[in-house]
């Protein structure tokens, strides 16, 4: 299963985005998302 970190802090509260960090995927890196994105890419992933 894909574990995730998601990041939401001043920064991600100013500009509206949310940070998706993979644990387990190096190669998946972070990405920044719009939450609306975010949950699109949570569908995917289950």
């Amino acid at each position: 299963s894909a574990q995730f970190a998601i990041i939401i802090g001043e920064n991600e509260l100013s500009t509206g985005l949310i940070t998706l960090k993979s644990l387990k995927n190096k190669d998946f890196g972070q990405k920044e998302l719009k939450f609306d994105e975010f949950i699109e890419q949570m569908r995917e992933f289950k």
